[in-house]
């Protein structure tokens, strides 16, 4: 079990990664509409009011788009054997962690119980911190927290498969394509 959570990578083929991944992929889009969850940034998850198909569908490309674009070039410079089919993989799988988050929006209750505090952003005295959304607060931070945790453990690990990382060089370079990439999906999302 601990292997299919955080390194699915070591165990099954290529095949059957790119299957549950475009599986999951395109049920991730459907969600995202139907609990009007953004992904939009490779590491970010946001709700929203009105989600498209075509928004999340946008979203969701670019995501996948984003970590090829930049992962496969560093993963060829560490390893001249690292296959696309890999990164590409990688960046179906590495998403699904965040997928977990969706049932907190549905009929937009995360949406609701955080409108009021993002719109108090320029007046932080006039929030009021109930019980209830103090408890809120708190149930979903640990939850993206965790999901946060999993997804750069995924992530890692995908990439480790691929390319064989070894040493703090490696790693380095690893971390800084995280940001690259993130900096990457959200100027393309600027475009759509």
């Amino acid at each position: 079990m601990k292997t299919l959570l955080f390194n699915p990578f070591k165990k099954y083929s290529e095949r059957q990664l790119l299957l549950f991944g475009g599986i999951m992929a395109f049920a991730g889009i459907v969600f995202a509409t139907l609990t009007n969850t953004h992904f939009d940034g490779v590491l970010d998850t946001h709700f929203g009011k009105d989600v498209s198909l075509k928004t999340a569908a946008i979203q969701s490309i670019i995501n996948i788009v984003s970590i090829v674009l930049v992962f496969y070039p560093v993963g060829k410079w560490i390893n001249s054997k690292t296959r696309l089919i890999d990164i590409f993989n990688l960046s179906l799988i590495v998403k699904i962690p965040g997928y977990f988050m969706m049932p907190l929006n549905i009929n937009n209750w995360a949406y609701f119980k955080t409108e009021p505090l993002l719109s108090a952003i320029s007046n932080p005295f006039n929030i009021q911190f109930t019980q209830e959304l103090l408890l809120f607060l708190i149930i979903t931070s640990v939850l993206a927290m965790l999901v946060f945790v999993w997804l750069i453990v995924l992530l890692y690990n995908g990439f480790k498969v691929a390319t064989n990382l070894k040493g703090t060089k490696h790693i380095i370079m690893f971390t800084l394509a995280i940001i690259v990439a993130e900096i990457v999906s959200k100027v393309l999302l600027m475009f759509f």
